[in-house]
């Protein structure tokens, strides 16, 4: 007997007549009464489905695509998402746009990854269910909390803009992007990973506060009603948007790693120091009287609408132009009320080989021997000068002076960026050429005392002083350095942390400190024999045969002391300084100079 056994097939419940003929249009004979045929080879072929602008109100029956991975619905009458059979099986990607009476979701697959939930009418949102969500955009919709307790731990982008939310709750740690812009919030708890935060069009009149292992980079903040700008936020931060707020004060950023800020439109009166790595800065319209320091790396700034007219300083790669400004591009001259001065050191030091026991003054042999030149002799010398130059020029009225003012040399003051701090500000390697006087005041060229140093950027320096024939001398602790004076003193044990015998002291004078002499190489040793020494120039400098011979009034650094004589033997020498300053026992001992490298 033969049995005549019907084929059997897999049906799914789709109750929406439209959504039945929408299938059968696009799958012919895959519809049977009110089901979906799972087992159609069309319908199990597909793996992305797009239903647009359809009169669909009810997904149940599209579980029956059970191969498909992506699902673009848009323009439909659903109102919500909350069964198992409304949706294929093996969901990755959901996109549901523009839905007007979408209100609902409650239910996607675990599978799914980016679910964007756009320009709909959301009121209730929960996807704890689905384990492996990375990507969530749920803008443009009616949601007023957000509770993420129990949500995936996998979720680090979140796009909840353009609601009415006035909490987010228990953000996962591992969000790193979060776009909660136009909202009503006034307050958040920031996730640990979080490297983009966009919470403009809020409520916020603080800034929200991160612990010590949040990673924030990126902060919009505009459109709040902040009024201050407080908070450990910003040593994370590269990015940091706060304009069109309440902001008053900008206190001292100069620590921070921002390197783009705006904070235009703001009643802002004072800014304090700018961040070091600032690249962009944005202060258009704003109450601020005049422009703060501008840091070394500052390449784009808008500051239209103020009533300054000046820059007080010109960042080496900024872009000088006058639509940005809203003024011609220049800086402010010294009678201009947003003028800032260049910082001034109040520096003395005194050197080894001129200096006389009996007046506690350095000798002057080259001042009143009329050898000593009224141009800077470090050029010629190999020494490559650094930063911005300095205005003021040589005034021979100088070498007329006597007494302790009277000028001994040429000095180079080498200001360097303080290589122990672990923050240095602006700090850009700057160096010129002074005059030291008899009682160890380094001057201007002009005589101007404490000394101008037009560094191009302030911050925190190391004070250097180099001679052509003395060992130099560095900080070994440095100083800030804004508009104003600072004080280095090495003539004082007490006066300047240097490092360990950086400095000879007299054994008779204990708290006396001076530049070590016999570098007559200018290369930053001391040595008495062996290749490149100090000893063998002495003997070329009289001629090179006869050692007992001399020469009278000249400027040359194998004059060790300073007298306008170079003498090998003899009363006075300069050999025998040399071997003094290495021990006095072992020829082949050098003395370096300590942490200045050349």
């Amino acid at each position: 007997m033969c049995l005549l056994v019907p084929s059997a097939k897999a049906l799914t419940y789709a109750p929406d007549a439209n959504l039945r003929a929408w299938a059968n249009s696009n799958y012919p004979g895959c519809v049977s009464g009110n089901y979906i045929d799972e087992s159609h080879p069309g319908v199990m072929a597909v793996t992305m489905l797009s239903i647009n602008n359809q009169p669909i109100a009810n997904l149940r029956g599209l579980s029956a695509f059970a191969n498909v991975t992506q699902l673009w619905v848009y323009g439909l009458p659903i109102t919500g998402i909350q069964l198992e059979e409304q949706l294929p099986p093996q969901l990755t990607f959901l996109v549901i746009d523009n839905c007007p009476q979408f209100t609902t979701f409650t239910y996607a697959p675990s599978t799914v990854e980016y679910l964007f939930l756009r320009n709909n009418a959301l009121t209730t949102l929960d996807v704890s269910s689905i384990y492996a969500l990375v990507e969530l955009r749920c803008n443009n919709n009616q949601l007023t909390t957000l509770d993420f307790n129990g949500w995936p731990p996998t979720l680090n982008w979140v796009d909840c803009s353009h609601n009415q939310l006035t909490a987010l709750l228990d953000l996962p740690s591992s969000v790193y992007q979060l776009n909660a812009h136009h909202n009503q919030l006034s307050s958040l708890s920031i996730p640990t990973w979080c490297d983009f935060l966009d919470i403009s069009y809020n409520q916020f009149t603080s800034l929200p506060q991160v612990g010590p292992q949040t990673s924030l980079g990126n902060l919009l903040a505009h459109h709040n009603q902040l009024t201050t700008l407080s908070g450990n936020w910003t040593s994370y931060m590269g990015l940091l948007d706060v304009s069109h707020n309440q902001i008053s004060t900008v206190a001292n950023m100069i620590q921070t790693r921002l390197n783009r800020l705006d904070v235009g439109n703001n009643p802002i009166t004072s800014v304090a120091a700018l961040p070091v790595m600032l690249q962009e800065l944005y202060i258009d319209s704003t109450t601020l009287g005049c422009l703060p320091y501008l840091n070394k790396d500052l390449e784009v700034l808008r500051c239209q609408g103020n009533s300054f007219s000046c820059l007080p300083n010109q960042p080496p790669e900024l872009e000088m132009n006058a639509a940005d400004f809203g003024f011609t591009p220049g800086l402010c001259d010294s009678n201009a009320p947003c003028y800032i001065p260049p910082p001034h050191l109040m520096l003395q030091v005194l050197l080894q080989g001129p200096f006389d026991d009996d007046t506690m003054l350095m000798r002057d042999d080259l001042r009143t021997q009329g050898v000593l030149p009224q141009t800077e002799p470090y050029t010629a010398l190999g020494f490559t000068y650094s930063g911005n130059g300095w205005p003021d020029v040589f005034d021979p009225a100088l070498l007329d002076v006597t007494g302790p003012d009277a000028i001994v040399d040429w000095v180079i003051v080498d200001m360097i960026p303080d290589p122990v701090a672990s923050q240095r500000g602006n700090a850009v390697r700057y160096n010129r050429p002074a005059l030291l006087q008899r009682d160890g005041d380094v001057v201007a060229l002009d005589g101007t005392w404490p000394l101008p140093l037009y560094m191009n950027q302030q911050g925190r320096y190391v004070a250097a002083v180099r001679h052509r024939n003395h060992l130099g001398v560095v900080q070994q602790f440095g100083n800030w350095y804004y508009a104003d004076t600072v004080a280095v003193d090495y003539t004082n044990i007490s006066g300047t942390s240097c490092y360990p015998n950086a400095l000879y002291v007299d054994p008779s004078l204990p708290d006396d400190r001076r530049m070590w002499c016999g570098d007559v190489t200018f290369n930053g040793q001391t040595k008495y024999t062996g290749v490149d020494n100090d000893r063998d120039p002495i003997l070329v400098a009289i001629g090179g045969e006869i050692p007992s011979a001399t020469v009278v009034g000249i400027y040359s650094n194998a004059d060790v002391n300073m007298d306008g004589i170079v003498k090998y033997t003899g009363q006075n020498n300069d050999r025998d300084l040399i071997l003094q300053v290495i021990g006095g026992v072992t020829p082949t001992a050098v003395r370096t100079q300590i942490n200045l490298p050349y």
